[in-house]
């Protein structure tokens, strides 16, 4: 089931390792970009955060400050990318086509990383799948979208002449393995203004979770609405599913572990929406 505007905004993969990667030369990081371009990657772009690090020496604790190296991987119009960071692998898209797509080649970075000669001897301990998904009314209300999902605002005493009024709503569940979680959580709130000379807009594109903290390393996201829209209500929904992985999996397996995350989300998505109202707003392609 595809659709032709699909609500899904921003999706990430990412691939937590049990060690940190240390630090490498630049041709190493050049290496890995020249093995990414079959994924329409093209340019590298390097982030240095400032930290604190704890040495021991017996009893005694003392603090440094120093740097680490977050190294992303863009494409030209900066919509996919794929990031190095401490201790994880994270491959993004603001431009979404299908899932098939986005996880084969979250997985193929993640093999060009390996061959690289990146991780050795440090196995995979967590993989995390990441989708948010913008729920904007188009000639319905906003709780129309959705079935047996009871939307934040409204549960409680609110005043007509209130000046802003959002919410939210978290679910989890640890599924039977014990290994794996499934997480939604749902924001509900107000879409732009129409006051004279304040401009329409999304409060928020992304739950906190998910920003990036480095504008560096920031994609762009497009979100389109008609004028019936505003003054309305919208939901931010990020849909997360997550799994331990232990040393009996190994690393052929983990596209297989990708897409058992992603079935399970998609079941959760599809068991929230009234697919009669979602359908039409989302153009459901037959």
């Amino acid at each position: 089931m595809k659709y032709q505007k699909p609500p899904v905004k921003y999706v990430a993969a990412k691939l937590k390792f049990s060690k940190v990667f240390g630090k490498y030369a630049e041709d190493k990081y050049k290496d890995v970009l020249n093995k990414l371009e079959t994924i329409g990657l093209e340019r590298i772009v390097v982030s240095k955060v400032n930290q604190l690090e704890l040495h021991q020496s017996g009893e005694n604790f003392k603090f440094s400050e120093g740097t680490v190296d977050r190294v992303g991987f863009f494409s030209a119009n900066s919509k996919r990318c794929a990031i190095i960071s401490e201790q994880v692998l994270e491959f993004r898209l603001s431009e979404y086509d299908d899932h098939k797509h986005f996880l084969d080649d979250a997985y193929s970075f993640y093999e060009k990383f390996i061959e690289s000669g990146f991780a050795v001897e440090n196995p995979i301990s967590e993989i995390e799948l990441h989708y948010v998904d913008h729920f904007i009314p188009v000639e319905c209300e906003l709780a129309d979208m959705f079935q047996g999902v009871t939307l934040p605002i409204g549960q409680f005493y609110s005043n007509g002449n209130d000046f802003f009024q959002f919410g939210g709503l978290n679910f989890s569940r640890i599924l039977d393995s014990k290994r794996e979680k499934v997480q939604v959580s749902l924001e509900q709130l107000p879409i732009g203004a129409t006051g004279e000379g304040e401009q329409r807009n999304l409060p928020k594109l992304l739950p906190d979770t998910l920003i990036e903290p480095d504008s560096k390393l920031g994609m762009p996201i497009s979100v389109e609405y008609p004028e019936s829209s505003v003054g309305k209500h919208y939901a931010l929904v990020h849909t997360q599913g997550s799994k331990l992985i232990t040393p009996e999996d190994n690393k052929t397996e983990i596209r297989e572990h990708l897409e058992e995350l992603y079935k399970e989300g998609r079941l959760t998505f599809d068991k929230m929406i009234n697919a009669e109202v979602c359908n039409g707003i989302w153009e459901l392609m037959e």
